[in-house]
Parts: C-alpha cells; sequence; structure tokens
C-alpha cells in the first residue's frame, strides 16, 4: 500500500523536501570557448526563498576537444553563480557528480532560472554529451506567534 495522493506545491514547501530538476542534456555541439557565444541549455526555475544546495552532473559521452572541458551553471545574468568552470574532461561515466564550489548553497528570494554552458578551451570536439540537474530546498520562515 502506500500514500496514493500526491501532495501539493504548498506541502512540498511546508515539508521542505529537498527537490531535484530533471537533468538536462548538453552536447558538445552547443559548446564554445566563451559562454556568451556557446548555447546555454535552461534546467529549470528555482522557485523563490529556496535554497539550491547542489548541482550533479553525469557524462555520458566523452569530451574530445583538445584541450579541457568545462561546465558552467548559473542564471541569465550571472553565467558562472553556481559553477565555474567545471572541468568535466575526465569525468567517469555513469557515476553522477556533486560539483563543490563555494557559492553553494545559495539562497534565491525571486523565481531563478538555471542554465547549464558547455565550455571548451581549444579546438572544437566532435563527441560529448554531460547530463546537468541542481536540487533545492524550499526555506520559508514561519512568523513567530506572540502569546
Amino acid at each position: 500500500m502506500g500514500n496514493q495522493y500526491i501532495d501539493s506545491q504548498e506541502a512540498l514547501t511546508e515539508n521542505r523536501l529537498e527537490q531535484m530538476s530533471d537533468p538536462v542534456d548538453v552536447l558538445f555541439s552547443d559548446g564554445n570557448t566563451a559562454v556568451a557565444t556557446a548555447t546555454r541549455h535552461y534546467i529549470c526555475t528555482v522557485p523563490a526563498y529556496s535554497v539550491i544546495k547542489a548541482v550533479y552532473y553525469r557524462r555520458v559521452t566523452a569530451f574530445n576537444a583538445a584541450g579541457d572541458d568545462f561546465l558552467t551553471v548559473g542564471t541569465e545574468d550571472d553565467d558562472d553563480l553556481l559553477v565555474d568552470d567545471a572541468d568535466i574532461s575526465a569525468a567517469a561515466a555513469t557515476i553522477p557528480v556533486v560539483v563543490s564550489t563555494t557559492t553553494l548553497p545559495y539562497y534565491v528570494s525571486a523565481d531563478t532560472p538555471i542554465y547549464a554552458t558547455y565550455v571548451y578551451s581549444s579546438t572544437a570536439p566532435t563527441t560529448g554529451e554531460v547530463e546537468v540537474a541542481i536540487e533545492w530546498v524550499p526555506w520559508n520562515v514561519k512568523q513567530r506567534e506572540t502569546l
């Protein structure tokens, strides 16, 4: 048996359940030598008053650029807010990696769209695919009750 009811978004928020975006595919053909000229991939919009806890990636296919391969994750205005050039060149396939950065966890006070971008440092690759997802939790402050 199990819970046959689907919790509302309000119940999820009240219970502070961790939530994870669906992973997005970022392909070699989306990359470039600068974030400004690469194709950004929309991951999801994190709801206002939430804490982004982690960024995950999983290499599906190895990238074959002659130099390094980097993953950048951030917002429209700050493309490397959450992850600034994580080296994905040697990431093990099938094993999700949690990106450690000094900006995580990160609090958002407004609905915040998050994007992932692939950047390479030299000649363009002809293969490569990485999946990227984020994890967040609602952060709601309850008003104190007075007696």
